[in-house]
């Protein structure tokens, strides 16, 4: 049978064969590729830094390339190696460029930049790709094809030993080494407990070896805070949450070091700044504290006692079991702790952290009272307990000090997202400039690119690690194996599962942020459908919106339920629309912060309280009259009848209730004193027999009819009247075949605390005697709508 031949393949005359002079892909870019484990090393180590970034550009271009084709990728500067494809945002974009045939060539100062990966996974994954993309891998001295086997197995090789870098020396010598001090008892590194120090010297004054060396010694200025922690969260039975602010509004913290306190000591006990001395963070630093053993001696290593009495306890027993046993969920024995107190009040307004997709402002919102200004983050509450309950969102603003940071002030979203809302639609209407959708989709198409890439990349390593789990569950299957063995195939096994979960989580995500990213890429096409469909769209689109045209949004919040509000707009609109590009307004909340009543503000209030209403509040001028007025019952205090006794009651009020001092100096700019409306003057005029007559007669009159009867009389007098004599003016209406809605108010333009004269003079054009107002339109009641169903 005659041989037959078949012709050269292209991708055959792309690849070289084995050991044959490989060709590089000149005409095209090359990738120069630097990472860096940490930010402290991409700091430290600026050698490293310029080996990997300009030395590799030179030697690009001693490959054959020119300047201008080196493409140089430091996104992960500072990123770890043990991470993988899809967490790094440099190796992914690597990947993507060779992808969409860019590149075919990456350079690199040595192959453990591109991989630390112990379960060699991600090697796996890159060697395919590059071995389907006909790609390289450069380094100073080794271009690696990997259609070539010898070459894959070199490249496997280098990338083990980088792997084994991690395993062997850094895990196994190193914390190896400082794993054996800790188990004598030595100081190994780890975060030093308050109330100790380590001791660093090896000799005594006198010369002999330091028993101590290495091991912590009391710290007498911290331990004695220890103690008195201990002691009043015994004797006051308080919650620890209520012992941490105990103890930062008495002052009973951490005093500042003394001068003679070694500086590796200071850096390594995790206490903060506060006013007057150092404290936790948090309240899980007191926590820690009265669940470590070390305060009565013990040295823990890998959360088992290793040392016993190694060193000085700053507690006794009996203190430290007694808070222990009421925090701690597990005993010393690794056992759950059955005589921990589970009991707490659960807070009536539940905080939680939801998304952020409810807030139209974040990122753009921040808080401009201090400088610098400060960004403004977000929480949810719920309005009671209950689970179901749906939460709701809040920018809060937390204040940037050391130590513990309080929150500044928080806000229900909706109520800046309404205000910034309109004003941005209103400068849309006014403006002139060409919407261009093409803009929001050229983003939309940048992050569907970027995330298809690393959707196929976290596909490919699904696909990996089942090939795995496959040929180790074949391994596991064969006859003879050792139990060692066993147990080495039963932990890969292991090990390849929390891989496979984990990717499919990451894969699950990366769908619903894909989703997203179409979303995004469905954009207006005309500035109108923008405007009649903007209350559609959810915040996060409006947000993508508004970051196009929004460069900042400062908020400063008043104490008495104002906030003003500076909105800063990018260069977008064309320069007839404003001169300005910062536009500014005031909100006032509906419902402002509770005054918070003290000592001092109490004692103004005591002193002060029977002076008249805007000489009080000036003493007081953050406070509402309204809470001046409630604080003043609870005290105790008779405002009223006190004024009576004086001969000065009534009082009229100048400034309203839910106004304070402040709040009025804000309203009323320029204003020096508010003044008291003027009292009305009230002549109670007796009823005369004539006018009593004139009622009993036309009780079947409207009001309007009436009032012109009695033109002095207003109508609250003349009905009050009809109540006091007994007289049936309903019944007269009825019969008269006229509403009774119409004679008591329907159908008059008069109010009832004003008489037709008073009426006639208030009209901007008075009209003659001899001519009557005109009524309204018809009444609408339940008499009428019976009578129009009975015709």
């Amino acid at each position: 049978m005659p041989r037959r031949f078949r012709a050269a393949d292209a991708l055959d005359e792309l690849q070289p064969g084995p050991f044959q002079p490989i060709q590089l892909p000149t005409h095209l870019n090359l990738i120069v590729y630097a990472r860096q484990s940490t930010q402290a090393q991409v700091l430290n180590h600026a050698t490293s830094t310029e080996m990997q970034t300009a030395d590799l550009i030179e030697i690009g271009i001693r490959y054959g390339w020119s300047r201008e084709q080196c493409l140089l990728i430091d996104d992960d500067l500072g990123v770890s190696g043990t991470l993988g494809i899809d967490e790094r945002l440099g190796l992914t974009k690597v990947m993507e460029r060779i992808d969409q045939q860019q590149s075919r060539a990456v350079l690199v100062v040595n192959e453990d930049r591109l991989f630390r990966d112990e379960s060699m996974i991600q090697v796996n994954v890159f060697i395919k790709f590059m071995r389907e993309h006909n790609a390289y891998v450069l380094t100073p001295s080794m271009v690696y094809n990997f259609a070539e086997r010898f070459h894959v197995k070199m490249f496997r090789e280098k990338a083990e030993y980088a792997a084994a870098y991690i395993t062997d020396y850094v895990r196994e010598r190193l914390i190896g080494a400082r794993r054996k001090k800790a188990l004598k008892g030595l100081y190994d590194g780890r975060p030093i407990a308050p109330g100790y120090r380590v001791d660093y010297d090896k000799r005594l004054p006198d010369g002999s070896e330091n028993p101590a060396y290495r091991r912590y010694v009391l710290y007498e200025p911290h331990a004695a805070v220890v103690r008195r922690l201990a002691e009043v969260m015994v004797t006051d039975d308080l919650s620890i949450t209520e012992l941490y602010r105990y103890a930062l509004e008495h002052r009973l913290v951490f005093p500042e070091w003394e001068a003679g306190i070694d500086a590796r000591v200071r850096s390594r006990v995790r206490l903060q700044p506060v006013a007057g001395g150092l404290f936790y963070a948090s309240v899980y630093g007191l926590y820690s504290l009265f669940t470590n053993p070390v305060y009565i001696g013990h040295w823990l290593v890998g959360g088992r006692i290793a040392q016993r009495q190694n060193h000085p306890a700053i507690l006794d027993e009996d203190t430290f079991y007694t808070l222990f046993e009421r925090l701690s969920t597990y005993d010393l024995n690794g056992e759950l702790n059955a005589k921990r107190n589970r009991y707490r009040a659960y807070p009536a307004n539940r905080v939680v952290r939801g998304p952020d997709s409810a807030g139209m402002l974040l990122g753009l919102l921040y808080d401009v009272s201090s400088e610098p200004p400060l960004p403004v983050t977000y929480q949810h509450h719920t309005a009671n307990y209950h689970r179901q309950t749906e939460p709701v969102m809040y920018y809060a603003c937390v204040e940037n000090t050391p130590g513990p940071k309080p929150q500044r002030w928080s806000i229900q979203a909706a109520v800046l997202d309404r205000p910034v809302s309109e004003r941005f639609l209103n400068r849309l209407r006014r403006s002139q400039v060409e919407y261009d959708p093409a803009i929001y989709q050229e983003q939309a198409a940048i992050r569907q690119n970027e995330l298809r890439a690393r959707h196929k990349v976290l596909e490919t390593q699904q696909r990996e690690i089942q090939e795995q789990m496959e040929g180790n569950l074949r391994a596991m299957t064969l006859p003879g194996l050792t139990p060692d063995e066993m147990n080495y195939f039963l932990q890969r096994k292991r090990s390849l599962t929390r891989d496979l979960d984990t990717t499919t989580a990451r894969l699950a995500e990366l769908r619903s942020q894909q989703e997203e990213a179409q979303e995004m890429s469905q954009v207006f096409a005309t500035l109108d459908d923008l405007l009649a469909n903007w209350s559609q769209l959810s915040a996060r689109q409006q947000r993508r919106y508004l970051t196009r045209f929004i460069e900042m949004i400062g908020i400063r919040v008043g104490t008495t339920g104002y906030f003003d509000i500076w909105i800063y707009w990018k260069h977008t609109f064309d320069a007839t629309l404003d001169a300005a590009e910062i536009e500014t307004f005031r909100v006032r909340l509906v419902r402002a912060r509770p005054t918070e009543w003290n000592d001092e503000r109490n004692a103004i209030l005591l002193e002060h309280y029977l002076l008249p209403q805007v000489d009080l509040m000036k003493h007081l001028p953050e406070c509402t009259w309204g809470a001046i007025c409630r604080q003043m019952n609870r005290l105790g205090l008779d405002r009223r009848g006190d004024l009576t006794a004086l001969g000065r009651w009534p009082e009229l009020k100048a400034i309203r209730d839910n106004c304070s001092w402040n709040d009025w100096l804000i309203e009323h700019p320029g204003e020096v004193q508010p003044t008291p409306p003027e009292r009305r003057p009230h002549t109670r005029l007796k009823w005369t027999p004539e006018e009593d007559a004139i009622l009993r007669d036309n009780l079947h009159l409207p009001r309007l009819e009436l009032m012109k009867l009695l033109p002095d009389r207003t109508w609250g007098s003349i009905h009050n009247h009809c109540e006091q004599l007994g007289l049936p003016r309903v019944a007269r209406l009825l019969e008269a075949g006229h509403s009774p809605n119409a004679g008591f108010g329907k159908g008059c333009p008069i109010p009832i605390w004003m008489s037709y004269h008073q009426w006639l003079e208030h009209q901007s054009s008075p009209l003659p005697t001899d001519v009557t107002p005109a009524p309204e339109a018809a009444p609408f009641g339940i008499n009428t709508l019976l009578d129009n169903l009975m015709k």
